[in-house]
């Protein structure tokens, strides 16, 4: 655990994190030149995660079971893309300048 955070306290701040990384993957997705649907938080039956993934193993008994959750899906016109936001914390005893700055100019040319 981080210092001094209880269990409970340190889990809250990781829930904060991912918020907050959600929202940098959103407005993100906001600055696409191209007309698009963005669809956040969706919900996925047993059935529909069979679609998109082969070797899951279905339940037949139990297809409009709640399976998962993905934080983004994207719609375009001519394709769709499912997007699931990891921990995106950034170590920066391990992280060059170098590195952060390429990553914050092609977050830039999005905009």
């Amino acid at each position: 655990p981080e210092e001094g955070l209880s269990p409970e306290n340190e889990s809250d701040m990781r829930k904060q994190e991912a918020y907050a990384a959600e929202v940098d993957v959103y407005r993100a997705l906001e600055y696409m030149e191209e007309e698009i649907v963005v669809l956040h938080s969706l919900n996925y039956t047993n059935r529909q995660c069979k679609l998109f993934k082969q070797d899951f193993q279905y339940d037949s008994e139990n297809p409009n079971r709640e399976t998962g959750e993905c934080d983004f899906v994207v719609i375009g016109k001519n394709y769709v893309v499912i997007i699931e936001v990891s921990d995106v914390r950034i170590d920066l005893s391990r992280t060059t300048n170098r590195r952060l700055s390429i990553a914050f100019k092609k977050k830039s040319t999005l905009r």
